[in-house]
């Protein structure tokens, strides 16, 4: 099994500063980091790799070079591969641009059964990019949420929680 997990550099939280004399944002000295989610589902494929060491896992991000160190923090935690996506047209997208490339990118592996992402992304609030891709993929199946995964043959359920009660997908 081949299992891509998209994974999103952020500014580390912790490391911004406010300039009241500027009224504005410093991020000059922030540093950046894998989004926590995005660690979450790396996390999460890395643990179905260890109960099954033939499958591959693959970390794949879209930006400029500076990406790379969340790419290299993915290979030391035991992905097999990394991908990074970058020019300025691919640097820019957003959206359902973006789902567009990392999809056409995706196809381009080859057998790929499984597709992970982070809940949403710290920076924007956004949480569009796993239902996005699924559309782009030709409507594969959508788990979201999931507080369990597991994985039989190649058939993957979850443990959701909603409305006071957890629902196996």
């Amino acid at each position: 099994m081949r299992i891509v997990v998209c994974i999103k550099q952020i500014l580390d939280p912790d490391t911004i500063r406010i300039s009241r004399s500027q009224q504005a944002i410093d991020d000059r000295g922030a540093k950046k980091i894998m989004t926590p989610p995005d660690r979450w589902a790396l996390d999460a494929a890395l643990r179905i790799k260890e109960a099954d060491p033939s499958v591959e896992v693959i970390a794949l991000s879209v930006g400029d070079t500076g990406v790379e160190d969340i790419l290299r923090e993915a290979l030391a935690l035991g992905c097999d591969r990394a991908i990074l996506l970058s020019d300025a047209y691919i640097n820019k997208a957003r959206s359902a641009g973006l789902a567009q490339i990392v999809a056409a990118a995706i196809r381009r592996l080859r057998n790929v059964q499984l597709v992970m992402t982070g809940h949403m992304a710290l920076d924007t609030g956004s949480g569009t990019l796993g239902p996005r891709l699924a559309i782009e993929l030709g409507d594969w199946p959508v788990l979201m949420n999931v507080d369990k995964l597991q994985l039989e043959g190649n058939h993957v359920s979850g443990l959701q929680y909603a409305d006071d009660k957890y629902y196996i997908s």
